[in-house]
């Protein structure tokens, strides 16, 4: 998957105007644009469909449950959520099957209002179940969480070392690809074929050292290569998730927002313990990338 990222920054000053008396005064404005600062009680919060967390935990969660539904079936939807401290609004889009997310926050910063703007694609939402909790994020922003059911569907963190290489540029080689090493006997085959164009020396190295230490005894390794529009970009690991017989592989990709034009291309590779195979098919390896451009 490709993914497409945009971030804006602005600042309004604010007046002591409460967010109820502001919806008085316009009840078909939206409620998040109406936001000033001001606390917002969880009662104001259900009357306006704001779904109102404390540190992040929802106890009632029905928005958040049907806006994530809509996102499911690829429809057009948005989503309001108050922390204590910030006012964010999530929109999904599905345009044509471009699906994405804006992330619009508000907060305050020294008695300014800081209003930040964040466009993200693909439009995948990844959830997690973290002891008795199930987390909701968007690339790197957690969004909400709340005590998980007994009947819920929930994605599990797996433990893996990320690694990353940055390949030439002038590979001839069609991005993004992905691979799979159950040994280095799968290793050595695509070094084979792709030294020349991608000049694997310090990939080749750590996959031998690996072997040599036993690594492939009782681990698998993902590779997948991307390709950036600049040299300036940088790349992070976020998570592994298991859930339904499905490995997803989480990772940002920031784009600054001055960077210079250039080509960049790069392989990372996952390394997970062998018997997730057992659970996850091969081809139901997918790496996420969200991409994250400033503007």
């Amino acid at each position: 998957m490709t993914a497409c990222t945009k971030t804006e920054n602005t600042e309004k000053s604010i007046t002591a105007v409460t967010v109820s008396s502001m919806a008085q005064k316009n009840e078909t404005s939206d409620f998040y644009g109406l936001w000033n600062g001001s606390i917002i009680t969880a009662e104001t919060a259900e009357k306006n469909n704001c779904l109102y967390t404390v540190d992040g935990v929802a106890d009632k969660h029905t928005v958040w449950d049907e806006f994530c539904a809509k996102v499911a079936c690829w429809q057009n939807c948005n989503v309001i959520i108050y922390n204590g401290e910030s006012l964010r609004k999530v929109i999904f889009t599905n345009d044509d099957g471009d699906m994405r997310f804006t992330v619009l926050t508000k907060a305050i910063s020294n008695c300014v209002l800081i209003e930040n703007k964040r466009t993200i694609s693909p439009g995948v939402i990844c959830n997690v179940k973290n002891d008795d909790m199930t987390e909701y994020y968007i690339s790197d922003i957690l969004l909400c969480k709340y005590k998980a059911l007994a009947d819920g569907k929930y994605g599990t963190d797996t433990d893996f070392v990320g690694k990353m290489y940055q390949v030439s540029p002038d590979a001839n080689i069609t991005f993004p690809y992905q691979k799979t090493f159950t040994g280095l006997d799968d290793y050595e085959k695509y070094s084979k074929k792709y030294n020349d164009e991608l000049k694997l020396d310090d990939l080749s190295k750590d996959m031998e050292s690996f072997d040599e230490d036993g690594g492939f005894n009782a681990h698998v390794v993902f590779l997948y290569g991307d390709m950036a529009g600049s040299q300036e970009v940088e790349y992070e690991f976020l998570r592994t998730v298991r859930t339904d017989g499905n490995l997803f592989i989480y990772m940002k990709k920031a784009v600054p927002r001055d960077k210079k034009a250039s080509v960049a291309k790069w392989q990372f590779t996952v390394t997970v313990a062998g018997e997730l195979l057992d659970e996850v098919n091969p081809d139901s390896i997918n790496w996420v990338i969200y991409e994250d451009t400033e503007k």
